[in-house]
């Protein structure tokens, strides 16, 4: 974190802003999901739009819909869904199936033009996917 700099705040101020976002967003995981669905999705917009915002976006050209911050207000609508509409055992076996997949998938499935799988910065299945996908979105 010491050559990352963020809107003034490196090092150890940048990891306690970016552990705040987490703490914030995991304390809403935890809430009362008895409500309707349209708060789920209210919150899942809202933290998209502060995210956004917290990216400093100059020109409409530069949003970065995929970046990281967005991912987690997505994940929180999808996770939000799970909890509220599965039983336990069945959001254990979907998060079991996700994560496996996603091991089977990054460490056996070859990357093309590269060669063998690996789990490699740039180089990996992820990577090659998101350059297909996120053509002129992805971060510099």
């Amino acid at each position: 974190f010491s050559k990352i700099q963020l809107f003034g705040l490196e090092g150890l101020s940048l990891l306690i802003g970016r552990l705040i976002i987490t703490v914030i967003v995991g304390y809403s995981l935890m809430g009362d999901f008895s409500s309707k669905l349209k708060n789920i999705l209210a919150f899942s917009i809202l933290f998209i739009y502060l995210f956004l915002a917290y990216s400093g976006i100059e020109a409409y050209q530069d949003v970065r819909l995929p970046g990281v911050l967005q991912r987690i207000a997505i994940v929180y609508f999808v996770v939000s869904l799970l909890y509220l509409k599965t039983s336990k055992k069945t959001q254990i076996i979907t998060g079991a199936v996700l994560l496996l997949g996603y091991w089977a998938a990054m460490t056996l499935i070859p990357v093309p033009g590269i060669g063998a799988p690996n789990l490699e910065k740039g180089t990996n299945l992820a990577s090659w996917v998101d350059s297909i996908l996120l053509k002129g979105h992805m971060y510099r």
